[in-house]
């Protein structure tokens, strides 16, 4: 009998399957209500947790997480880092590390596990955006291989925004892989993730509900978006904004259910094409 295949993993750090995203835990309630949240979380497995301290919620699950106070070695943390910011036109090293450490500092860890790296400056402008990172490719791979080598962050993905800088980054060394949106709506950089697996990369997968559009505009399930990411080989994991108890059970016992089959990738993407050219 074969084994089942392997997740993917993230420069070598296994993330869980499902990934607590931390955007709307405001709608759970106070501090204490989101702590119970984060317990059960733990509880059923999910021991990946995204952050942004852009997240207007940011305060209050830093008071959840300072309340439950998880291990850091069972726990995985993936934040955001936007350098340069909008309107900004340089990567700046001692930014980049600044806003990692206040992470570690608010969480209480030595390590950033995964860096999802927003590189910004005008979204319109994709040729000056290409230009940072080709121009100041030395600087981005000098800062975040000192940090890697002193264990300050584990791997940096690229939410790329664009398709051009998804391929720069997927070209370039110091980045482990990408940060892609992935539902049945919004498939517009889905072949990518087969390069990323060609590469030895991975991908996390964002937003797999479409913010909440899958259930209204569409008749597919829960588990039909899961499985539009996390069967690929190449996605450690999904992250999903978890705002309920029963929603977080749903969720968690979906994810861990879906194994990779780029078979079934395959079939599943043309079919959710498929749905939206009808």
């Amino acid at each position: 009998m074969n084994a089942a295949p392997r997740r993917a993993s993230v420069a070598g750090i296994s993330l869980s399957p499902l990934t607590f995203g931390t955007m709307r835990v405001d709608r759970v309630g106070d501090a204490d209500a989101v702590a119970r949240l984060i317990e059960q979380a733990l509880d059923l497995g999910v021991t990946t947790f995204h952050v942004s301290s852009e997240y207007a919620t940011w305060p209050l699950f830093q008071d959840a997480w300072r309340k439950v106070r998880p291990d850091p070695a069972a726990t995985r943390i993936i934040a955001k880092v936007g350098v340069p910011h909008f309107g900004e036109a340089r990567f700046d090293p001692q930014t980049f590390a600044d806003k990692i450490d206040r992470y570690r500092a608010a969480l209480n860890v030595d390590r950033i596990d995964v860096v999802q790296w927003l590189l910004r400056h005008d979204l319109k402008d994709e040729p000056a955006r290409l230009a940072i990172f080709d121009d100041q490719s030395a600087d981005i791979t000098d800062c975040v291989t000192g940090l890697k080598a002193s264990g300050t962050i584990g791997a940096m993905v690229s939410f790329p925004y664009t398709r051009g800088i998804a391929e720069r980054a997927l070209d370039h060394a110091v980045c482990d892989g990408l940060a892609l949106y992935c539902n049945p709506l919004e498939l517009e950089m889905t072949d990518l993730f087969d390069q990323a697996a060609e590469r030895d990369k991975a991908v996390v997968a964002i937003r797999p509900f479409a913010a909440g559009r899958l259930f209204s505009e569409t008749t597919f399930t829960a588990r039909d978006a899961l499985a539009v990411s996390l069967t690929h080989p190449a996605v450690a994991t999904v992250v999903a904004s978890v705002s309920s108890s029963a929603r977080l059970k749903e969720i968690a016992d979906l994810a861990l259910s879906i194994q990779p089959d780029a078979a079934r990738w395959s079939g599943l993407i043309a079919a959710a094409q498929g749905a939206a050219d009808v």
